[in-house]
């Protein structure tokens, strides 16, 4: 039987068989880049070929004609009753992503490849299923040490956001290659949280780096107990009224007529019995707080009991 009429007796196998994955058969198993393939090889009148090894070349196209072969791999097939099996991928893996439409082209011994080509069904794109292409989230049991891998955040190695290098821990970070390039998040075995650090052991919650809120930052309050409240203004304020330092949302003025300073803190309508203000003179003296047009009003005597201009820094808590 010559060349010509395998390349016939191989267009009747694709029509009987299609491609399947091998399957995986233990969880958690890294799937395989193979694809198993099956058929029967008659001449060309329809007799079951002899026994024997046939030369087999084979490739993967992205379209149905042209284009340039993705992959490729010569096998020499044996048959047994003209019935032959082969795993696609065992010579060159298929690395591929399996996650649009492939055509396969096949060709017996030097001759032209067959055609046409024959499109992957369903099957093969269970190759897929290593990846999540949308997901909510993920549950994954780390064991003692484990690692999930999660595509490749910085550079060109693996990334890894979660790592538990001793199972006492759930870290989010990013990874390049296996080389630790940052700490994202970091969760000890109590619940605690560390942002932008790889360990925190200081309370519930550390954050390495600058904290921008836009809402309220509440805190359970008890009555009588300052150092429980949320603190919603502070700073130092020079004798001139103007201000030394001090969170964004405070001005200040000096108001002469009324030898005072007034205190002005964005978005808050300041009152007496709303709020819970602090304040210090910065040399000998005192300052007592007072209020009125939405203002805090910040009175400073001397150490001779006169209102005077004196520098002094100020803390403000929302109960």
């Amino acid at each position: 039987m010559g060349p010509r009429h395998l390349q016939k007796v191989l267009w009747v196998t694709l029509l009987l068989f299609s491609a399947t994955l091998v399957v995986v058969s233990e969880a958690g198993a890294q799937v395989p880049a193979t694809m198993s393939y099956q058929g029967i090889l008659t001449d060309a009148s329809g007799t079951i070929v002899a026994d024997g090894n046939y030369s087999l070349s084979f490739k993967l196209y992205d379209a149905a004609t042209g284009g340039v072969a993705l992959w490729s791999e010569q096998q020499s097939v044996a048959t047994t009753k003209g019935v032959f099996s082969v795993i696609l991928g065992k010579v060159n893996a298929l690395a591929l992503s399996f996650n649009k439409t492939y055509w396969l082209g096949m060709t017996v011994g030097g001759e032209l490849e067959m055609t046409p080509r024959v499109q992957l069904t369903s099957a093969a794109y269970s190759m897929r299923s290593v990846k999540a292409d949308t997901a909510n989230w993920v549950k994954v049991d780390f064991g003692t040490a484990g690692s999930l891998a999660c595509g490749t955040p910085l550079g060109a190695g693996p990334g890894w956001i979660f790592y538990a290098p001793n199972g006492s821990r759930r870290d989010i970070r990013v990874d390049n290659g296996g080389v630790q390039i940052d700490y994202k998040l970091y969760i000890n075995a109590d619940g605690n949280v560390g942002v932008g650090t790889g360990s925190w052991t200081g309370g519930k919650l550390g954050v390495l780096g600058d904290i921008f809120v836009t809402g309220n930052l509440t805190k359970e309050y008890t009555v009588g107990t300052r150092n429980n409240a949320t603190p919603v203004a502070f700073g130092t304020i020079n004798s001139d009224g103007t201000v030394a330092t001090a969170t964004p949302n405070v001005s200040s003025a000096w108001n002469a007529t009324s030898s005072l300073y007034e205190i002005t803190i964005a978005g808050v309508n300041y009152a007496v019995g709303d709020y819970v203000t602090t304040a210090s003179a910065l040399s000998a003296g005192t300052a007592a707080i007072s209020a009125g047009s939405n203002k805090l009003y910040v009175l400073v005597r001397n150490s001779a009991g006169t209102l005077s201009q004196i520098g002094f820094s100020f803390v403000t808590y929302k109960p």
